[in-house]
């Protein structure tokens, strides 16, 4: 019996001491493999995203348009208007975006007296802009600094400054269409092209009643 035992108990030792150099010879091997971390993942996740954007104004009933001077920038532009067509880019991981015309590479901005300008870098802060979506599906565009600025145009399409006073709340509210013919819904369901669809059928009635106006002024 103590033989049989002992003979066992070598047979431990010897399984338990392979068993030891197998652990060992595996954390050596694995030793080597770089720690999983943010900064391994592929540098395409990381990368900013650029989308292309017309931005309708619930107050002039048109499109922001940016051009080349400085305060060339208002919401008078059609759905067809080569400066109508926007990017947004995103510059940080903050949420950050840059609003760029697509056909002058210009970007907008406010000045230091909160007024809507256009300049040929992105790259101040005032430049940045934050996206606030309201209860209604309006989009409205916040300022990085200061952030109780807000991009709004007046009813005739003239930028207002950034702080609201007593702005209406949909002069600071836009709709976003792209430009792969998929629109953002509105409120009660509404689409981009319903609106323009009222507007036009309003044009073309106020057209009807003002020449039917002159035809009885002649008579």
């Amino acid at each position: 019996m103590r033989k049989g035992t002992s003979h066992r108990h070598g047979q431990c030792r010897l399984f338990a001491l392979l068993l030891s150099m197998l652990l060992f010879v595996g954390t050596e091997s694995m030793s080597g493999l770089p720690p999983f971390s943010h900064g391994n993942l592929p540098t395409d996740l990381t990368e900013p995203f650029v989308r292309s954007y017309r931005l309708y104004s619930r107050c002039s009933s048109r499109y922001l348009t940016i051009r080349f001077r400085r305060r060339d920038v208002n919401a008078r532009g059609t759905d067809r208007s080569k400066y109508a067509k926007l990017l947004l880019e995103s510059v940080d991981h903050d949420g950050l975006i840059r609003i760029k015309s697509e056909t002058t590479g210009r970007y907008l901005c406010f000045n230091f007296r909160g007024k809507l300008i256009v300049r040929h870098h992105g790259d101040s802060i005032q430049c940045k802009f934050r996206e606030e979506i309201t209860k209604e599906n309006y989009t409205k565009f916040r300022s990085a600094a200061p952030a109780v600025w807000y991009v709004g145009f007046r009813s005739n399409g003239k930028p207002v400054k950034g702080y609201k006073g007593n702005r209406p709340e949909k002069c600071y509210q836009f709709l976003k269409k792209e430009d792969t013919k998929r629109f953002q819904p509105g409120p009660d369901g509404l689409k981009i092209q319903d609106f323009e669809a009222i507007l036009r059928r309003r044009g073309h009635r106020l057209r009807r009643r003002n020449k039917s106006a002159r035809v009885r002024s002649r008579g």
